[in-house]
This record gives structure tokens, sequence and C-alpha cells, in this order.
């Protein structure tokens, strides 16, 4: 009977990695977010058929006519025209006809308010059904004790699990799917050859690791590097506040091995704040990783510490620009400008927010406070600006209308892109990282 069952398994196998050379292999992507999106128009590219599903009406309408709902590193006109031509199929769950598909890639959101969680997991591995062998593969970040107590429980056994996880840099062109060296893992060895090959379709370089175990440390790994070092910038600031720390870490970063890391009013996005939690979450030892605990309590305390900037100013008005937490974005969610305008206004200060990718309604929703136009005018009102996002629109613009000013104003720029501003004679600029270098103007 082992025989017979091991002689189907290794047809089963075989059928497996043909259709995924022939590009007919059947592929459902749980999520239609930049992971998921990504991930379905880089396989309908080279010639697969994609079901792509997600629990938001709107945006898998905006899908089916062809729209791109966000930025991202894709061609909006050959993504239209894999639309178009059913390559990418968007579904909303409820609605879809079949989640048996042979390929099962899981591209779905972890985290919710900054803290990962499992159950949008739980939900999709309880929705998936196999009638036949099924590959089930994880884009998104989880962490490594989830497939012993969270995957391994839900699947068959005709379900192989596999970890892609997900390194792109979403808002910049030229690091994406394709180009960036792309890390794979697979439970057991049934259908590593299949992993590969599918994967080698999309990406350059495909780096195989012992498990997938391995490769879903991989990326927390490398994401809590980056975040510890930017840490660091952050509470070199604190620690000598009358140096130039913006400068000491560039003239640093010249050191062959040295990357330059700039402090800032806080870390954002995705990926640097939640990878060190996704670490601690698989360790039961409360003494281990000690330097990667302190370093989520010190980033903790990045807010404060500018509002603490703020006071001793003795400013009241502040007006922030941007709100997402990187330029030419529409991403609010674990931005540094959210706990920064939360420790202000918990400090007693009058908060108003400028962001051109946000209407007044949703900077109201997200934030509770107001938000105001940018001119000269409106710029009046504030004792401070700080410059928490650098948007393009900003360039110019921002300067023209505080020369028209006719009041005094500080600048506090998160990462000394408008340095330009300094120039003007009723502007008292500070970079992040830079307080000491107009301090004889206070």
């Amino acid at each position: 009977m082992n025989k017979i069952m091991k002689k189907v398994e290794h047809i089963m196998k075989n059928n497996l990695l043909s259709r995924i050379q022939d590009k007919k292999a059947n592929i459902t992507i749980w999520g239609a977010g930049y992971i998921g999106l990504s991930t379905a128009y880089h396989f309908a590219l080279v010639g697969f058929r994609v079901k792509i599903f997600d629990t938001n009406h709107r945006l898998i309408q905006n899908l089916l006519e062809g729209n791109l709902p966000f930025k991202i590193d894709l061609d909006e006109e050959i993504f239209s025209e894999l639309i178009f031509k059913k390559s990418i199929l968007p579904e909303v769950v409820e609605h879809a006809d079949t989640y048996s598909n042979e390929i099962q890639i899981i591209c779905i959101n972890t985290e919710r308010n900054g803290v990962p969680i499992s159950k949008p997991l739980t939900t999709v591995l309880d929705n998936i059904t196999t009638v036949s062998e099924q590959l089930v593969i994880i884009e998104s970040t989880i962490s490594p004790n989830w497939i012993d107590t969270i995957v391994r429980p839900k699947l068959n056994d005709l379900q192989y699990l596999a970890l892609a996880p997900r390194r792109d840099w979403f808002l910049e062109t030229g690091l994406n799917l394709k180009t960036l060296p792309r890390v794979i893992g697979t439970l057991g060895s049934n259908y590593r050859m299949e992993v590969l090959k599918l994967y080698e379709m999309l990406s350059d370089v495909v780096i195989e690791v012992t498990d997938a175990y391995h490769a879903c440390l991989v990326k927390a790994v490398e994401n809590s590097i980056r975040y510890i070092n930017v840490v660091f910038a952050n509470e070199m600031m604190r620690a000598f506040p009358k140096y130039n720390i913006a400068e000491i870490f560039n003239a640093a970063s010249t050191k062959w091995n040295i990357p330059y890391y700039h402090p800032s009013i806080g870390i954002g996005g995705y990926c640097l704040p939640l990878a060190p939690k996704y670490i601690l979450d698989a360790v039961d030892d409360s003494k281990e990783l000690s330097m990667l605990r302190e370093s989520v309590n010190s980033d903790l305390k990045q807010s404060d510490f500018i509002t603490d900037l703020v006071k001793s100013y003795n400013c009241q008005k502040v007006g922030v620009l941007g709100l997402s937490y990187a330029p030419e974005t529409k991403i609010w969610k674990n931005s540094p400008a959210i706990s920064l305008i939360h420790s202000l206004l918990r400090n007693g200060m009058e908060v108003k927010i400028n962001d051109p990718y946000y209407s007044s309604e949703e900077i109201q929703e997200i934030t509770t406070v107001q938000s105001f136009s940018l001119n000269s005018e409106s710029l009046q009102e504030f004792d401070i600006l700080i410059i928490a996002t650098s948007h393009k629109s900003y360039d110019g613009e921002l300067e023209r209308f505080l020369f028209d000013l006719d009041k005094e104003i500080i600048i506090f720029d998160n990462f000394g892109v408008n340095k330009n501003l300094s120039r003007l004679p009723n502007i008292h600029y500070f970079e992040i990282g830079n307080f000491q270098y107009n301090e004889s103007r206070r």
C-alpha cells in the first residue's frame, strides 16, 4: 500500500512540476494589497492564470475595472491588459467559486495597530480546501513559531507548506519581486523543486534556505538589523543633543561596511517596527534578545523626545506636514507622524495636519485633528512646522509660502530634505539629529 501511495505521489509531483514549467498550474492568491497584487501581476506576466481574493468589495471592483488603487512598481497599462484578458481574476472572497487550486499563495496582512496578529492567517487557512495535492505558500510576514502552532494544524496530508517572504521596497522603482533575491524554504523535501522552479520564473535570483522556519526568520532578522541601527541613531541624538548626529552618521557611513542611518521622529512602515515583534513572539525566555527588546522600548520614547524639544522652544501651535509614513504614498498605518501627533496632543498642544494625499475628512477620522491648506495665510497661525514626510509637492511651494510670512517660525525637518529652508531670514531651521546648528537663534 505504501509503495502505491508513493508512486501516486511521485506521479502527482511530476505532474505539478510539468504544469508549473508549462505555466498551466492554477494559482490562487489571498490578499489584494501591495504583496498580493504584485505577486499576481508577475505570475500573470510570465503566463500563469491567477485568481486573487480579497474581502474588500471596493478594492476588487477597482481591480476589475483595470485600476490600481495605490502606487506600486507595476506597469499600469500592462496590468489593465492582464485584467481584461482575464489573466488576473479578482474576486471577493465570499463570491469565489473555488478555493482548491493546486497552488495557494497567502499575501494577507498579519498586523493590526503595530502588533502581529494571526487571525487573518487562520481565516485564510480555514477557507482553503483541497481535493488533490496542493502547495500552500506563505508570502506574508509571520512569526516562526506560527508554523507549528497555527499553520501545520490547519493543513492536511495533501497540503505542503513553503515560505517565500517578501522583501520588496514597493515605493522605489526597480526594487521589486523580479530584481531582488528571493528567499524560499519548504517544510520537508516534498515539492522543494516545484517551489524553486515556480519562483525562478519570477525572480532573477532565488536563495533556498534549510526549511520554512529559516525562510520565515530571514525576513524578520534583516529588518530587525536595520531597526536596531535606526534606534541607535535616535538614541545617539537623545544622548548627544549638542552634536550634529546626522552629520556624524553620514560621515560614519563612508566606511565601506557601514550603511547610513539618519535620526528621525520615529520608525514607521509595515516592516521595520514589526520585525522585532515577530522574532520576540517566538522566544519564550524573556531574558533572551535583550538588545532587541530594549530597542523596541527605546523606539516608543522617540515621539515624547520630539515633543519635549517642541516644548523647549515654547511652541504651542504645531503644523505637521505629512501623515503618510513615506513620501508619495497614502499609507498612514504605523506612521511615526501618528505617534508624534498623539504625543503633542497629550502635552496640550494645538495640532493641525497637511498631507496632499488625504482629504480633510480622512485626516479628521485618522487623527481626530483638523487639516490645514498649505498657503502663506494658514502658515501664519503656527509657532512650528514639523516636516514629517517630505512629499514632492512640498518642494519649492513650501519655501515660497514661508518666504511670504511676516513672522518667525521654527522648522523641524525629519530627514533634512528641505535644507534650503534654512536660507530664509525668518526661519529657524533644524534637521532632526542636528539641533545644535541653529542653537544661537533660539
